[in-house]
Formats: C-alpha cells, sequence, structure tokens
C-alpha cells in the first residue's frame, strides 16, 4: 500500500512552517512533494482530483512523490456552513486514520449531491461504512478544536498568498518549481495548470540518474525471457 500519514512541519527553510499537522500520502522521504491546497466544495479541485490526482496514484506508490493535502474553506460553491462541515467531516477522518477514504468519497459526492453532500446524517454514514467509530466521528464534528484546525489552515493558506483553488505548489529535490510564466490570476508559485505529461517528466527527473538506469536495467532483464517466451512460443 501506499504510506500515509500527517506531516510534522514543513520541510523546506523557504516555507512557512506547517501550524498543524497535514494529511500526506507518499514516501515523506519522496525526491518530490506536492501540496495541494483545496476545498471539497470546489468545481476545479474536483476536477484537479479527478484529471491530475488520481492518475499520478503510481507515482505515489513507486515512491517517487509525496502528496500533501491542506484544506480551506475560503472558497467553494457550498453555503459556507456546507463547505465548513465537509471539511470538518475530513478532518475527524484523518483523526481516525481515514483521511484519503473520506477525500475520495467528498469530491465523489460534490458531483452528486453538489451542497447535500454537507448533510450530516450523509456524513455521519460514510464514517459508519468506512469502519470508524461514529460516536468519535460525532463528537469531533461538534468540537471547538476542529474549528480551530480549519482556522489555522486557512489562515496558513492566506499567508502562502493563495488566491484560488486549487492552489498546487511543487518541490523537487527540495527545490521549488516555478511556473514558466505566472498567470496574474492564479497563486504566485502555484503548478495547477501544468499537464500530467510535464508533472511526470518533473518527477522522473527529480529521481537520481543512477536508480533510473538501475530502473531501465532490472525492467529489461525481467522483458527479455518474456520476449524470447513469446517468440519461441510462435
Amino acid at each position: 500500500g501506499i504510506p500515509v500519514g500527517t506531516t510534522s512541519s514543513a520541510p523546506n527553510k523557504d516555507v512557512i512552517p506547517y501550524p498543524v499537522a497535514f494529511p500526506y500520502m507518499g514516501n515523506p522521504n519522496a525526491p518530490v512533494r506536492i501540496e495541494e491546497i483545496s476545498s471539497f466544495s470546489c468545481p476545479y479541485c474536483l476536477q484537479y482530483h479527478d484529471g491530475t490526482v488520481v492518475k499520478i496514484v503510481d507515482e505515489i506508490r513507486a515512491g517517487r512523490a509525496q502528496f500533501v493535502y491542506i484544506p480551506t474553506t475560503r472558497t467553494g460553491d457550498y453555503s459556507p456552513a456546507g463547505v465548513l462541515a465537509v471539511t470538518e467531516a475530513a478532518v475527524c477522518a484523518m483523526q481516525q486514520n481515514k483521511f484519503w477514504e473520506m477525500h475520495d468519497i467528498l469530491f465523489d459526492w460534490q458531483s452528486r449531491y453538489a451542497e447535500g453532500a454537507a448533510d450530516h446524517n450523509r456524513l455521519l454514514g460514510a464514517a459508519g461504512q468506512l469502519g470508524m467509530d461514529t460516536g468519535k466521528f460525532n463528537s469531533c464534528m461538534s468540537d471547538p478544536q476542529t474549528v480551530s484546525y480549519i482556522d489555522a489552515s486557512d489562515k496558513y493558506v492566506s499567508a502562502r498568498g493563495m488566491m484560488g483553488t486549487p492552489t498546487v505548489f511543487l518541490f523537487s529535490n527540495g527545490k521549488q518549481v516555478l511556473p514558466p510564466t505566472q498567470n496574474p490570476n492564479e497563486t504566485p508559485g502555484s503548478m495547477a495548470g501544468l499537464s500530467i505529461g510535464s508533472l511526470r517528466g518533473i518527477m522522473e527527473a527529480a529521481v537520481p540518474s543512477a536508480s533510473v538506469a538501475t530502473q531501465a536495467a532490472t525492467q529489461n532483464a525481467t522483458a527479455a525471457p518474456t520476449q524470447s517466451s513469446e517468440i519461441s512460443a510462435f
């Protein structure tokens, strides 16, 4: 499986330290780190989830990238109460080590139910289906500490200069990768518009060349018998 956990602090000295622990998936020591500032009620974030995040899971699984999710309630199409409810659900799922499962459900529900995704009984039902302690989940949803966590995250994304979501910051071997041209309507430094091909290229380039060569040699070595057996079968 893919390693999952929560961050302790921002690993780069040029980045404002994280005020709270954010959920991540992938190897924390991966050469590439992707940080996404996102809202579960933002349609562009749904597009990024479906069009990019799910398509690079293989790179994350292979240890080439760590993906950090930074939630915000400052964007999105739901009412303020709805945006808060779905974000609280994700934070409460994180406390029971089910963040990524809830993350996927909330994006799926955005397209299915829109604002209805924030219905409390629906969220409670999802927690139960994911095997969570629904009593703890329910208490967490009404805990002032959960709102404090979200407030801290919202203040943090403002400090990072967020102008809209998704905002995607990309780091390769400790250095931030910047867009070739800055769109004045986007967060400074955001790579949200990067194509899948370019993103994969950055991840591949970040892996030490010796590892790439070894990988290629291994693939060739394992591929050769298959090829020869196929030829002999004919």
